[in-house]
């Protein structure tokens, strides 16, 4: 009882966020856009959201309900932000997956420019959790290199 209150809270909260923090887009030229690309920083969650990595529970302690309702409050938040989320799943993974790559997002950071979009592709597929949902990953990335590249970790 007490863990399904914590996570409506945090829900709430992310839900708050996402409603009073609304950022607006100038319009710079290319210079003063620049500019402002170069002296942009990734800051932590705590400064962007006012949460923490630290605060967010892990994924194998929520049911999926809790990880749904939390995942899309996140995102919301982190889109009122102004910073976009483009998984590459194509909505194809659980929310369990969805959930725990956020998370590991808020150890991160976040870049304190707005227009910045979170992909979560590095573009090791071996390493990634979305690949068996990527169509992406599975194009570039060969089963069977994904195979080698794996029981080569494990030796």
């Amino acid at each position: 009882m007490i863990m399904q209150r914590y996570i409506q809270q945090l829900i709430q909260d992310f839900e708050y966020i996402a409603k009073t923090r609304k950022v607006v887009q100038q319009e710079l030229d290319v210079e003063e856009l620049f500019e402002q690309i170069e002296n942009s920083k990734i800051i932590p969650p705590e400064e962007k959201l006012g949460i923490s990595y630290m605060e967010l529970p892990p994924a194998d302690m929520l049911n999926t309900e809790e990880l749904t309702e939390l995942t899309k409050a996140i995102e919301k938040a982190i889109i009122a932000t102004g910073t976009e989320i483009a998984y590459p799943d194509e909505g194809k993974a659980p929310p369990e997956i969805r959930y725990k790559a956020l998370r590991e997002h808020f150890k991160e950071g976040f870049n304190s420019m707005s227009g910045w979009t979170i992909d979560f592709c590095s573009g090791n597929c071996p390493d990634c959790i979305f690949y068996a949902y990527c169509d992406t990953g599975k194009e570039i990335c060969l089963n069977e290199d994904i195979d080698a590249e794996k029981k080569k970790k494990n030796e």
